[in-house]
């Protein structure tokens, strides 16, 4: 209307921020990635590691999740879930809200998965190559039977899935996880 003004808040949509500065933040030394068991009655599990950041799914006590990523923000650690989302394992009080069960169980992880990242997900002919030579196109569906950890290069801390089911890329490496990207799988 005339003489009106509409503020639009625009945040919801420039969430690449927020994501990128997760993936900055410290890892937390004391609580690497792994299998955790929650040890609360529950705790949510959020789009961004921000505790204003909207709630996408819930865990209750004695749900196991994966964390392929653990990070320090302020006096909370934080984990990212191998599917997605951020779950408090210390909060921000002390109070321990996950417990760490054992390294990621790979075999676990194995099935089917989503090209979340927009940019799509690097594909390597195999373990070890030092740079990536196609990509899987985001939102391309795709199953992995196997997963490794990257060592090298682009791979380096990647948690990576070899692509079983026909398409582009059957047979190669999928990124999942990279550190420096978050979840792209």
């Amino acid at each position: 209307a005339p003489g009106k003004r509409q503020y639009v808040d625009l945040s919801k949509y420039e969430g690449a921020e927020g994501g990128r500065r997760a993936i900055q933040a410290p890892d937390a030394a004391a609580h690497p990635p792994g299998r955790y068991r929650c040890a609360s009655s529950w705790v949510n599990c959020r789009e961004l590691p921000d505790t204003s950041s909207p709630i996408i799914g819930r865990f209750v006590q004695e749900q196991e999740l994966s964390l392929v990523a653990v990070k320090v923000f302020g006096t909370a650690v934080r984990g990212l879930a191998e599917r997605g989302g951020w779950v408090s394992i210390i909060a921000s009080g002390g109070k321990i809200l996950f417990e760490r069960q054992g390294d990621l169980d790979l075999k676990a992880l194995q099935g089917r998965y989503r090209v979340v990242a927009a940019a799509g997900a690097l594909v390597f002919s195999s373990l070890g190559i030092t740079a990536g030579a196609a990509r899987v196109k985001a939102g391309e569906e795709f199953c992995a039977g196997e997963l490794a950890h990257g060592q090298d290069g682009d791979q380096a801390g990647a948690l990576l899935g070899k692509r079983v089911d026909p398409g582009a890329a059957s047979g190669e490496w999928v990124v999942l996880f990279s550190p420096s990207q978050g979840v792209v799988s």
